[in-house]
């Protein structure tokens, strides 16, 4: 009855399904409240003390399965429900459970007993009753809910009106492909350190322990050197991780430092460089002087123990050098000292539009009205850079977004404003547009050259 799409992987053992349930909807709730699955996951493991590997995957994937399916979720209990209930985790657990019903990932009767029993330890026989009677309800008129859900484009995708509204608008051939692409389980891809190995090399190291992989193809006439992992799986366990042979980093991220190709010698800024997966790209590339920029401390701590990990510093990592600085790109009396840069990797905010199914939760916490302001932010990101860049040098424009506002809008209203700038065409565009697809998520890339 539930069966609507086949989950990819075997149901899953009930017996640790009820505390799974209990944790994946405290991060669903602190999602709803405003905060970032980044930090509302976390969290939710630190609090129910989960730190085993099954556990903490088991929970990520129910958490993410669940804000893939929150508009139907939503409009399922909304039809079910007048008034929610006075505890937000009792009301996120709906959304979990009847998330997984639409995925058919376990049996009902499994699956019902699971959340009952998790909202009887959470919250008490009373609230334990009323979500089996929702559940059971939801159960009754399943048909009912499926034949009204098709009908409705937004959640037949799940996105919001708005969302929906610009692919279309931008997109008005692919829209539905991109916006089914946009919310599938995402690729886990690896970039090889070149320093150290091959993809050639790391595919077969991963295939001779029964890991499948394969390399990635050329995107857009490039190709990153990148292997995608058939089943994704902590990359901490995968061997070579340790010893440097690769991180994990989208293949389309992949193409940010080998389009901005900084030679041997030259003075490179990563501008928003945190977690520092592209910067450690432009290191593992050349010897460069390297300077990273990012006004998040914390993320941006992660580049000096990658930056170690893959030996890209140092006698094995040849003569280049690092200097980070944990400050808002902007205020460059904050962190520049005059000495202009010969090329700028500018990986501005945005929407992150073209990312979403890495990060899924940004379809319930970005607003229409927010487009407005990254685009404010990444005119002022622009206006700035361009300060530092010394003349014949080179700047990319980097987004995970897919709508033009944020992408080839804002080169053409940056090109007007400034004189000495000239784009340099990438795989034969202006500013090229990567759509999300099987191997790599959507990208926009722009390459301007200062003349002087």
């Amino acid at each position: 009855m539930f069966h609507v799409k086949q989950h990819p992987e075997p149901p899953r053992a009930a017996p640790a399904l009820e505390k799974t349930l209990r944790v994946a909807a405290e991060a669903v709730a602190a999602v709803r409240s405003g905060h970032s699955m980044r930090n509302a996951l976390p969290a939710a493991l630190r609090k129910h003390r989960v730190s085993d590997s099954a556990t903490v995957g088991a929970v990520r994937d129910l958490a993410y399965d669940t804000l893939r399916e929150l508009a139907r979720a939503d409009f399922i209990v909304g039809h079910l429900v007048e008034r929610p209930p006075k505890s937000p985790w009792a009301d996120a657990l709906l959304r979990v459970a009847i998330g997984q019903m639409r995925l058919a990932a376990y049996p009902p009767h499994t699956l019902f007993s699971q959340t009952v029993e998790a909202a009887r330890t959470a919250l008490g026989s009373r609230d334990a009753g009323f979500v089996n009677a929702v559940l059971r309800n939801a159960q009754r008129r399943w048909t009912e809910f499926e034949v009204a859900i098709s009908a409705r484009p937004d959640l037949r995708h799940g996105y919001p009106d708005w969302w929906l509204a610009r692919l279309r608008a931008a997109y008005p051939e692919q829209w539905a492909a991109i916006a089914e692409e946009g919310v599938a389980r995402a690729p886990m891809t690896l970039r090889v350190n070149r320093r150290r190995s091959t993809p050639e090399a790391v595919c077969r190291l991963l295939s001779e322990q029964g890991i499948a992989c394969s390399i990635v193809g050329p995107i857009s006439g490039l190709a990153p050197p990148a292997l995608r992992i058939d089943r994704p799986r902590p990359a901490e366990s995968l061997p070579g991780y340790r010893e440097g042979l690769y991180s994990v980093q989208d293949a389309g991220a992949q193409l940010a430092s080998m389009w901005l190709a900084p030679a041997a010698g030259q003075r490179v800024l990563d501008a928003c460089a945190a977690p520092g997966g592209k910067a450690a790209h432009l290191l593992e590339q050349a010897d460069i002087d390297l300077v990273a920029v990012d006004g998040d401390a914390g993320r941006l701590s992660q580049l000096d123990r990658t930056v170690g990990r893959l030996g890209l510093i140092g006698a094995e990592g040849g003569c280049s050098t690092l200097a980070a600085h944990v400050a808002d790109c902007r205020d460059l009396g904050s962190w520049w000292n005059g000495q202009p840069f010969d090329c700028i990797l500018a990986d501005v905010p945005c929407s992150g539009s073209g990312a979403i199914r890495r990060h899924v939760d940004m379809l319930w916490l970005k607003r229409d009205g927010d487009i407005a302001k990254l685009m404010s932010v990444q005119a002022d990101i622009l206006a700035s850079l361009w300060r530092t860049l010394a003349p014949g040098g080179r700047l990319l424009y980097v987004t995970c977004s897919l709508f033009p506002e944020e992408n080839g809008e804002q080169i053409a209203a940056f090109l007007a404003r400034q004189s000495d700038a000239r784009v340099e065409p990438i795989a034969g565009e202006d500013g090229l547009q990567l759509l999300p697809g099987p191997s790599h998520d959507g990208f926009f890339f722009a390459r301007l050259r200062k003349l002087g």
